[in-house]
């Protein structure tokens, strides 16, 4: 469920934390109160997923998930260019999409938004944001739009429909009702490094909520430990980083080889609970590009080393990060108390359960 912007280019990524994984684990463990003294999350009430069994409900790569306000329940399967609709009960009740560049084709899906009422947007990295009727149990194509931006998430907040994505300089974008961008806000992220850092940095994914209740909107780039708030007028009100967030290395071995450790956490979940607090998620695994001296030239190999999903709880209110601790999974879209989450441990699934945060 990792998006990178291409093997390539994340051999640029030269500096980050090198601890070991077991230091990180410590550091945490001491520094912060366990995960369950802030945050409660229930027993799933409801998984959809088969590990063997050819259905609807057998998923290859979950890439968004997204919940209406009547609790259907929306899958994006990047492993076959669809979208899946799923009743409250767990039925499936009809999928859209196939691999394309015609209407309601999915070429470089990204992630999900439901606006709550009855449209789903379906963001493309290629295409561009596809939008579906969802009325009456259907999934019907109506338009596209932000073609050639690099979208990559959508939510709407204060009646704005913000897109993220790096274009021009900037990471968030307003889109108007004709599909043109009205205005751009939210610089760079990591500013200090040189061009062509900066550029893979930035087109990376990026992880974007809004929160209509509080009028903020959280946003996150996937291979970094950064997060921001910002105001509906795209005001920045805070940033911060994430402790023990660990970035890309280059590293040589003893025969002078050079190696890349890819980024060892990728930021996939980020979203309010309750009123007061964010839970951020980053996945934690090893991975790796090793020099083919044979051919003199860089290949990928991933290392099969998962270390689990690093769950933050962050204040919504100046950034500050109340706790962390290693669990899964993710959770990232909500209706009312109930949370949609997924996972591809041990096989890609989905489920309903409820999150709340402890009062203290």
């Amino acid at each position: 469920m990792v998006r990178l912007a291409g093997w390539w280019s994340w051999c640029c990524l030269v500096v980050g934390l090198s601890l070991a994984p077991a230091q990180v684990v410590a550091q945490e463990s001491a520094a912060y109160p366990p995960l369950s003294a802030v945050l409660r999350i229930g027993a799933p009430r409801l998984v959809i997923g088969e590990e063997q069994r050819e259905s609807p409900a057998l998923f290859g790569q979950i890439r968004g998930v997204a919940v209406d306000a009547q609790h259907h329940i929306y899958v994006l399967d990047a492993s076959d260019h669809s979208v899946r609709r799923f009743a409250p009960s767990g039925a499936h009740i009809v999928s859209a999409g196939r691999s394309g560049r015609g209407p309601g084709d999915l070429a470089d899906p990204y992630s999900l938004w439901h606006d709550g009422d009855h449209t789903l947007y379906v963001v493309d990295w290629v295409n561009g944001i596809n939008e579906f009727d969802t009325r009456d149990g259907q999934l019907v194509y109506r338009r596209r739009f932000a073609e050639g931006r690099g979208t990559m998430a959508v939510c709407r907040l204060r009646g704005q429909f913000i897109a993220a994505g790096f274009h021009e300089g900037h990471i968030l974008h307003v889109i108007g009702a004709s599909g043109d961008v009205v205005r751009s806000f939210g610089g760079a992220f990591r500013p200090d490094t040189n061009a062509l850092v900066q550029k893979v940095a930035n087109t990376g994914s990026v992880v974007l909520t809004c929160d209509e209740a509080a009028g903020r909107l959280y946003v996150s780039q996937a291979a970094h430990g950064q997060v921001r708030s910002y105001n509906a007028a795209g005001d920045l009100l805070w940033e911060t980083v994430l402790p023990g967030f660990q970035h890309s290395r280059v590293l040589r071995d003893s025969k002078g080889a050079v190696v890349v450790i890819f980024p060892k956490h990728l930021t996939e979940a980020i979203r309010p609970v309750g009123r007061e607090h964010i839970l951020v998620q980053a996945h934690h695994k090893e991975r790796r590009m090793e020099q083919d001296t044979a051919r003199g030239i860089l290949r990928p190999r991933r290392v099969e080393v998962d270390l689990g999903i690093l769950t933050y709880v962050v204040s919504a209110r100046d950034g500050k990060v109340i706790t962390r601790q290693y669990g899964g999974p993710f959770l990232v879209a909500g209706a009312g108390y109930d949370v949609v989450g997924y996972d591809d441990d041990p096989f890609p699934r989905v489920f309903i359960l409820r999150v709340s945060t402890v009062v203290r």
